[in-house]
């Protein structure tokens, strides 16, 4: 982060400027070599922001997030980066996080009836508290939203995690799954029924986005692929 950002950050959580003599006392050092690097907009380093943040009592993980969207911005927002970044950024436990495959654009496609995964993936490290229910048996993948048909649960340009659903697996009824209907892959809520699945849309305009059934005739053209197990939002990864 350089000088000027920092600014604005500070001035955001303490609602004025900080002056240099009170940025030199965070890191002890002499208040003239604040004033050169303001003039030289330098970047601090994590360990500098850090400290200046805590000088006026910012959280470090409001910090952390400051940097996380400012890394965010300068390099378009790369998914994999990100990931890995926030991994590097905070020095956790490495029992603290998984790993995940990242689908940035396709996730996959039906080859004669059966779901193949792309191979266009990359595999990235989240934080285990991501996870509703973490469980280390299970498998995860990760892809970004894209609509406004779960609204207000799910926005679009989040990262949805979900757990990888196997045949021998049962639909648990208003939990939110992704599936593929007729070729074409879906992200709503589902509900079994007898003869019938129905499909739930979170967003509250049923004109646009009304309740569906997927029939037992038409069940051959629907198969679940994963069922939602986290979401983050803002990249905060």
């Amino acid at each position: 982060m350089q000088h000027n950002e920092l600014l604005l950050f500070l001035k955001n959580y303490i609602k004025v400027t900080p002056k240099q003599k009170d940025i030199a006392a965070a890191l002890n050092v002499k208040t003239n070599v604040i004033g050169t690097r303001a003039s030289r907009n330098s970047v601090y380093t994590v360990e500098e922001i850090l400290k200046i943040g805590e000088c006026f009592n910012i959280h470090k993980e409001e910090i952390l997030k400051a940097m996380i969207v400012d890394f965010a911005v300068k390099n378009n927002f790369n998914l994999s980066n990100l990931c890995n970044y926030k991994k590097n950024l905070i020095t956790e436990n490495k029992n603290d996080y998984f790993e995940a495959a990242l689908y940035s654009d396709k996730i996959g496609e039906f080859i004669n009836g059966v779901f193949v995964f792309s191979k266009e993936r990359e595999t990235v490290s989240i934080l285990k508290n991501f996870v509703f229910n973490y469980n280390g048996k299970k498998s995860y993948f990760i892809i970004k939203s894209n609509g406004e048909g779960m609204t207000p649960t799910i926005n679009s340009n989040d990262l949805l995690i979900f757990e990888h659903f196997e045949p021998e697996n049962n639909i648990q009824d208003n939990n939110i799954y992704i599936f593929n209907y007729n070729n074409k892959i879906f992200i709503k809520r589902l509900i079994q029924n007898i003869n019938q699945i129905a499909v739930l849309s979170d967003n509250p305009n049923k004109e646009v986005y009304p309740l569906q059934h997927i029939t037992s005739e038409n069940t051959r053209n629907f198969s679940v692929i994963g069922k939602m197990a986290g979401l983050i939002r803002n990249f905060n990864l």
